[in-house]
């Protein structure tokens, strides 16, 4: 063999040598970086699990906070309700407080004029004035239980306030004691 032989496999062996260390380290880089996609991977895998986390404790903080909503709004309404009745009583008590108050002040002679006046005009029952059951109840529970009593609510614009008179039965009432 001669030395031109010898260098030319010797210059390959380098060559070869130099191929496979450029292989390994090519190697080893791909290597690091898929160790460091692997960490990304996890990374992005329990940044995933902590928003779902949060996505299902916003789900329960909202359902607790909507029936929260929903109980306060009904205990509302109760209240509204209550103070709704509670008002239409005060304001036939006053109105009745006021008829008393007014008679008072008014001279013997008068009072007893429109005493006679009232008792044979309001001799009548409330079904006289023509109205149907369910609005004479109403009258009824709220105190109105005769003419006179619906005349002066009438008179005072308190009818209107009473649960379960609507406006056809306000008209019934204004032409019954306008007649």
């Amino acid at each position: 063999m001669t030395d031109a032989t010898l260098d030319d496999q010797l210059a390959s062996l380098f060559q070869e040598q130099d191929t496979k260390q450029d292989q390994n380290a090519r190697i080893k880089e791909l290597e690091r970086q898929l160790r460091e996609a692997s960490k990304e991977a996890d990374k992005l895998r329990n940044a995933r699990d902590k928003a779902k986390k949060e996505v299902e404790d916003l789900r329960a903080r909202n359902e607790r906070l909507s029936e929260k909503a929903a109980a306060s709004d009904k205990h509302r309404k109760q209240v509204e309700h209550e103070f709704n009745q509670k008002l239409v009583q005060y304001k036939a008590r006053l109105a009745r407080e006021q008829a008393i108050a007014q008679s008072r002040m008014m001279p013997m002679a008068a009072a007893e004029e429109q005493a006679e006046s009232e008792d044979t005009a309001d001799a009548a029952s409330l079904e006289d004035l023509g109205l149907n059951a369910a609005a004479i109840r109403a009258l009824t529970e709220a105190g109105y239980d005769d003419v006179a009593k619906v005349r002066k609510a009438h008179a005072d614009g308190v009818i209107a306030e009473v649960k379960g008179i609507g406006p056809k039965a306000q008209s019934q009432i204004a032409e019954a004691l306008d007649a």
